[in-house]
């Protein structure tokens, strides 16, 4: 497929995952977001919004991969490349499992799944970024995915 449309499946979902994520600091206030982890909104009573919410980050990453796979075929674009689709994976594995108290087996792979994305996001992303930035391909074409 055309790689705007990619693009703008990735807007699309991460828009997503703003209004879930700020619907349910409204419709579930007992949760301080900057005291608790969103993660915990899964355990909540519209814990599915959450789950769908990190699907759409999941979704969010694959797409913008694949609107720009095209662009970066170094060695450093490679490895970002596998390492965001990690973090994709990650996204998906945190929406699938709910982070429960007390701990158990799922909670302990949700927190997994959140240390792989919170921890190495930053990393991946720049290392990719970077390896599309060196890309004569993207330099060309970049304006027409913006």
């Amino acid at each position: 497929m055309n790689p705007r449309y990619w693009a703008r499946t990735a807007l699309a979902a991460v828009v997503l995952f703003f209004i879930l994520l700020a619907g349910l600091h409204f419709i579930e206030p007992e949760f301080d977001p900057s005291k608790r982890l969103i993660s915990e909104y899964q355990v909540g009573r519209y814990g599915w919004a959450m789950s769908l919410a990190f699907f759409s980050l999941g979704v969010g990453v694959l797409a913008t991969l694949l609107s720009t796979s095209d662009f970066s075929r170094s060695r450093r674009g490679l490895i970002g490349r596998w390492w965001l689709l990690a973090i994709s994976v990650a996204f998906f594995g945190a929406g699938i499992v709910y982070p429960y108290t007390p701990p158990n087996l799922d909670s302990y792979i949700h927190g997994v799944c959140g240390v792989i994305v919170i921890v190495t996001f930053p990393i991946a992303a720049t290392l990719y970024s970077s390896a599309l930035a060196h890309s004569r391909t993207w330099t060309a074409s970049r304006g027409q995915l913006r």
